[in-house]
């Protein structure tokens, strides 16, 4: 496998690993920071902690898919979407 094969096939996979990186090493460095300053406290550490589980989240993310076609799962999906819209409009127009 020839190098541009490889990073043709595996782009995202490494985009993802660059994102982790960046924003881990950013996340680590400031809470590193604010400990050497005397200002680590539960605020910090839950920041830290959410920022891990973003993290997580990117690098176990499923590959990009394609829109499905079917014209009746895309008309479920609207339908969904527009009664959402509709009910959170006549809950906030009874206040």
């Amino acid at each position: 496998m020839k190098i541009a094969e490889f990073f043709k096939q595996n782009k995202s996979m490494l985009l993802n690993i660059y994102i982790v990186l960046n924003l881990g090493g950013y996340a680590i460095w400031q809470t590193y920071n604010n400990w050497t300053d005397g200002l680590l406290d539960y605020v910090e550490i839950a920041y830290l902690v959410q920022s891990m589980l973003v993290l997580i989240f990117i690098l176990t993310r499923r590959k990009h898919k394609l829109i499905d076609k079917n014209i009746w799962h895309q008309a479920v999906a609207l339908f969904a979407f527009f009664s959402g819209v509709f009910v959170c409009r006549a809950v906030s127009n009874r206040r």
